[in-house]
């Protein structure tokens, strides 16, 4: 791999990387379904989709159940009592063990970090704030921000304009295979974050630049800072 840039900025995925949440995310997604459709939603195909649009999820659990895909009018009242059930639950949630503390001596140290979530951004902010972690981050780029969703470069390029930072310099973080095309795409580092993924070997056939098992191995991508190169 050609020299770069010390790694000076890490732009992480909220939901499965930073908070401890796919468990919100699918109580939520199973309410509106049995709400609106009279059924479960999969929790497999849950399992198998994580990082994907609302739209795509609610759309691809009515194909899952053979049902018809749902009209604009029924996709609207989905998503609405989705996120309508999350804000009533999400008040539980909790960032994942060593989160906190790894990203907090990032900070001491000087790195600079943002998030980037295919969360709404008033869920997304609401999120940080319940877990204390909102004045660790410079920038919140969430998906009502973005024309174009991950895996598509955008919502990284959008939050690197906002900090002022270089792809050169950055790394991506999350815990979807759409987390690391982004990043790559958008000509950053990507570095997958197994510590909240069920099912590896999608993020592995993406071969990112750094696997990490912990969060505190975030700490890792800095050890060779002089190199500019992740462990």
């Amino acid at each position: 791999m050609p020299d770069r840039q010390p790694l000076r900025v890490l732009l992480l995925d909220l939901d499965g990387t930073v908070a401890d949440s796919h468990h919100l995310i699918y109580r939520s997604l199973d309410h509106a379904f049995q709400m609106h459709l009279g059924c479960a939603y999969p929790v497999s195909l849950w399992e198998r989709s994580v990082g994907e649009p609302l739209h795509r999820l609610f759309a691809a659990g009515c194909a899952a159940q053979s049902l018809p895909p749902p009209t604009e009018p029924q996709m609207e009242r989905l998503i609405e009592s989705y996120r309508s059930h999350l804000m009533a639950i999400d008040r539980s949630v909790q960032p994942f063990p060593g989160i906190p503390e790894s990203l907090e001596t990032l900070r001491r140290r000087g790195v600079r970090l943002g998030i980037v979530t295919t969360k709404h951004s008033a869920a997304a902010h609401r999120s940080l704030r319940y877990m204390g972690l909102a004045a660790l981050f410079e920038t919140v780029v969430a998906s009502d921000q973005c024309a174009r969703l991950k895996p598509h470069p955008e919502p990284f390029l959008r939050a690197l304009r906002a900090m002022e930072a270089q792809a050169e310099e950055a790394a991506g973080v999350g815990d979807s295979p759409h987390d690391i095309e982004a990043a790559r795409a958008a000509g950053m580092r990507s570095v997958a974050a197994m510590w909240g993924v069920k099912h590896r070997d999608p993020l592995l056939q993406r071969q990112p630049d750094a696997l990490l098992e912990l969060p505190a191995h975030l700490l890792h991508l800095f050890e060779d800072a002089a190199a500019g190169e992740p462990r």
